[in-house]
């Protein structure tokens, strides 16, 4: 399924991504090289018990490159993985300092909440996504201002987006 996503996200250098439910962070270390010196690669799982797990594994990743001719191929200071809900994530101070070329939902999410990541999407952005209620993972591209495309990927069934309210962030990504 990575495979299918990375396409769908057509990748290049430089770009923002952010991954939710980044889960072991393999994902978020595979587009962080992808994205190369310049690029930006955000995670963010509400499964507190996998932060440290995935911040465990980004390590392991980024220290198999040390000593190679792929040495300084990423930045680990890149990529980040942080404890929280992705819906608690402060829209208006994301806004303003970050937006994100690149979004990956990892959950089956209810398409009555989509528009909710649009708010974190720039121009000519991307989210692929599997939306719950169809059982399909679709492409949205932002095209410009508030006007989307959607494109059919795949049938496909993930296990449903957490949505826990009043949840505790304990950590937050820095741009």
């Amino acid at each position: 399924m990575y495979v299918t996503v990375i396409e769908a996200l057509e990748l290049s250098e430089g770009l923002a991504f952010l991954n939710i439910g980044s889960g072991s962070g393999y994902l978020s270390c595979l587009i962080a090289t992808l994205l190369g010196q310049s690029g930006v690669s955000h995670g963010i799982d509400i499964n507190s018990s996998v932060i440290d797990h995935s911040r465990d594994c980004c390590d392991r990743w980024f220290k198999s490159f040390e000593g190679t001719i792929n040495e300084g191929m990423v930045c680990k200071e890149g990529v980040q993985i942080v404890h929280g809900n992705c819906f608690d994530i402060d829209i208006s101070s994301s806004v303003n300092r970050c937006l994100y070329d690149r979004i990956y939902i990892g959950a089956g999410c209810p398409a009555k909440h989509i528009p909710f990541f649009y708010q974190l999407l720039s121009e000519n952005g991307i989210i692929v996504v599997p939306i719950d209620d169809s059982n399909e993972l679709v492409k949205i591209r932002r095209v410009c201002g508030q006007v989307y495309t959607s494109t059919h990927i795949t049938q496909v069934h993930f296990a449903p987006l957490v949505n826990i309210a009043n949840l505790v962030v304990n950590d937050s990504i820095t741009t």
